[in-house]
């Protein structure tokens, strides 16, 4: 695993799902510290994604989309995967929780 992000995940639960309304793809992982991560790569036009996972909101720090409770992060995963982003913005906009392209 080539990135900071990559060496903190102990389990992928869900492998990348492409999130084609928002540009991107998604994942749902368990962390080293137990915690569960929804992370992000920005997808490619060739069709792939980008070889890095982050937490919503950036690499450096921004853990917004990490949740204490499996349910919490698979509901969240569930919506980013399947929402449009106006309602994503509805929906998480004042918890940090949304992203923009």
């Amino acid at each position: 695993m080539s990135d900071l992000a990559d060496s903190r995940v102990d389990e992928i639960l869900e492998d990348e799902t492409e999130a084609e309304q928002h540009g991107l793809f998604a994942r749902l992982t368990r962390r080293e510290n137990d915690r569960y991560a929804v992370e992000i790569s920005t997808a490619l036009q060739s069709g792939g994604h980008e070889e890095q996972w982050y937490p919503v909101g950036g690499s450096v720090g921004y853990d917004a989309s990490v949740f204490d409770a499996e349910a919490d992060a698979r509901d969240y995963f569930e919506d980013l995967t399947t929402l449009s982003s106006e309602a994503m913005w509805e929906k998480y906009g004042e918890q940090g929780l949304w992203v923009t392209r």
